[in-house]
């Protein structure tokens, strides 16, 4: 009697466990569904109706999706855009699918039981939210070493050496994610004495696994030293030029959002949240931490992705003291220069938008 009383104990902890990693995924499908509302009148302008960028800088171009675009063609196109959201949370969903997780196919793939077994459903499960999760959060680490090159003036030597270390932050969590996939035993475990049929998709999480998350976040920590230090440099150089050399709350707050730090910071952060997680919370809270790793980088990519547009279209140059909102429009940058970003104002220099050589 006690050992049932304790399986169903535990059961009762997979349950409530389970209903709260669903409620942190739904919560992040949600933040990024208003982020992508938020940000689509930008996109709008300057992804799909926009002036030429230069060369290599990823857009669409108007002749493709500007206004030969009719409304039904935009619709769908918009149709297939929120279709990222739901597919993301897919992925996530998917790889909760590596601890206890109950009718864990007819929650995330219930279109398989009628073709393959749950065995090849809760495997395809976890490939397919690893691939995912690889991918989303590659392409947003693309996205933040654009900001960082901008920063540097495209400096070939940084260049290589960040892609190196991207590449190599990426094959380690291949690496680790093909180990994991290569070990797995997972099978189905039904529950005894219910009256509705139960059944759990059990798996052995290894012991290595913890260092998943690892590779890329030392990498997004490295992108982050580097931008900290370029704003600084960038901050010293301009309070050198005035009267006043203290570093007041405004300018912290300007320089947060003015050189995109901010948006490193919170990737560095739910980054570490998800590795604590990971290596200090129970196996059924695993995608607590996983589903923000996931949308949050995807999101900083995209508020820097248009903020560099913005920044490119709509230069400005105010005061240092000057209250800039949580936009990125302080960078001057002339079309075309491969100089480093650069902002003027009350500190002397030229207003004229060229860079300081």
């Amino acid at each position: 009697m006690s050992d049932f009383q304790s399986l169903l104990d535990e059961l009762e902890t997979v349950l409530f466990n389970t209903a709260v990693s669903h409620y942190t995924i739904a919560s992040s499908l949600c933040l990024y569904v208003y982020d992508f509302v938020v940000t689509f009148p930008a996109e709008v302008e300057y992804f799909w109706v926009c002036i030429v960028p230069p060369p290599g800088f990823p857009y669409m171009h108007d002749e493709l999706l500007g206004n030969t675009l009719d409304i039904r063609k935009r619709l769908v196109l918009l149709e297939s855009i929120l279709h990222i959201p739901r597919g993301l949370l897919r992925g996530i969903q998917s790889v909760s699918v590596i601890v206890q997780k109950p009718n864990c196919l007819s929650l995330l793939f219930p279109q398989l039981r009628l073709t393959v077994s749950q065995r090849v459903a809760c495997f395809a499960g976890q490939t397919v939210g690893i691939i995912l999760s690889i991918v989303c959060v590659g392409g947003a680490q693309v996205v933040m070493q654009l900001r960082v090159h901008a920063l540097y003036g495209q400096n070939r030597a940084l260049k290589t050496i960040v892609s190196l270390l991207f590449f190599a932050a990426v094959s380690s969590e291949l690496g680790i994610a093909i180990g994991k996939l290569a070990t797995d035993h997972v099978y189905i475990q039904a529950i005894p004495f219910l009256i509705d049929p139960l059944e759990l998709c059990v798996d052995t999480v290894p012991k290595f696994l913890i260092f998943y998350p690892l590779p890329m976040m030392l990498f997004d920590a490295i992108l982050l030293i580097l931008v900290v230090y370029k704003a600084y440099l960038i901050q010293v150089e301009e309070t050198s030029a005035t009267t006043e050399n203290t570093w007041t709350s405004a300018r912290l707050v300007r320089i947060m959002f003015r050189d995109s730090v901010i948006y490193f910071v919170c990737t560095v952060g739910v980054n570490l949240f998800n590795l604590l997680m990971w290596a200090l919370g129970p196996y059924d809270l695993f995608t607590v931490g996983t589903a923000w790793g996931v949308t949050v980088p995807v999101m900083a990519a995209s508020r820097i992705l248009f903020s560099m547009r913005t920044a490119y279209h709509h230069p400005t140059s105010p005061t240092l003291d000057e209250d800039i909102g949580t936009e990125f429009q302080v960078a001057q940058r002339p079309h075309g220069s491969k100089g480093p970003t650069v902002w003027s104002g009350s500190s002397g220099y030229e207003e004229s938008g060229v860079d300081r050589g």
